[in-house]
């Protein structure tokens, strides 16, 4: 697989090697073996059957200083079109360290390919606060705002590849989703949430639609680093910039939320 510094993706069903700006990268690959305690039912399938591939630390001549002084970091992540026993093929899901008191690190996803259900929560014990249901396709901007974890899934047919910006002052934190056996929903095949037994109480579901699609993310960054100091820096911006630049509320129309 190849992508160049406008992001366009070519080759994009060798997950196996990523070229990036003329540099190979080799992939930390998750295997089902890895995601075993968040899946939605996973009898009668092979645990060595390879989920998704992450490669790390992207970067051409030009980036490499801003992302060593800005210290952040860019990823690509790749979901094959696969299933997973009843679901569609999806991350694990982590939370954020915080970056400063009461707020952890923020991050920010471009799909360069195929379309992506981002689950994001904000959890208090057991129970969840507040659920952000994100569909977004080619070019959308997802933010991931600070004190909500998140996981991604693969929505149609195709691969589905994302590149991220984050900090990388943080390890993610996957504990929490697998105490829980995953995020508070589960999306099947049939587009159904089903919501999660080991999470008391979900107190509001929203779906949000992304507005920023004419952004690449690796140039912008390139162009004013200075923009992306809240990766690092989340009390730079006020709460409200998390969502309100970035999203639109809209009716919950394309998945049918159920109870166990």
């Amino acid at each position: 697989m190849k992508i160049d510094i406008n992001l366009n993706v070519y080759d994009e069903n060798n997950y196996f090697e990523l070229f990036f700006e003329n540099t190979k990268y080799e992939p930390s690959i998750k295997r089902l073996e890895d995601l075993i305690d968040v899946i939605y039912d996973f009898e009668n399938l092979d645990k060595n059957t390879i989920l998704y591939y992450v490669y790390r630390n992207l970067n051409n001549e030009e980036s490499k200083a801003y992302t060593e002084l800005y210290q952040v970091r860019f990823d690509v992540t790749v979901l094959p079109p696969i299933e997973i026993g009843k679901e569609r093929n999806k991350t694990h899901g982590h939370y954020h360290p915080e970056a400063a008191p009461g707020r952890t690190f923020p991050e920010i996803y471009q799909i360069l390919k195929g379309e992506a259900l981002f689950i994001l929560q904000n959890v208090e014990g057991d129970e969840v606060k507040s659920v952000l249901l994100i569909k977004g396709k080619e070019k959308e901007l997802i933010m991931i705002p600070p004190n909500y974890g998140h996981n991604m899934i693969n929505l149609v047919s195709n691969v589905l590849i994302t590149m991220n910006l984050v900090s990388d002052r943080f390890l993610p934190l996957y504990e929490e989703y697998k105490i829980k056996r995953g995020s508070c929903l589960y999306l099947l095949k049939n587009n159904k949430l089903i919501k999660n037994k080991n999470y008391t109480k979900i107190n509001e579901i929203k779906m949000l639609k992304p507005k920023i699609n004419y952004i690449n993310i690796f140039t912008d960054f390139i162009e004013d680093p200075e923009k992306y100091l809240f990766l690092n820096r989340p009390y730079l911006k006020h709460n409200n910039y998390y969502f309100k630049e970035f999203y639109e509320e809209i009716p919950i129309e394309d998945f049918v939320i159920e109870d166990f």
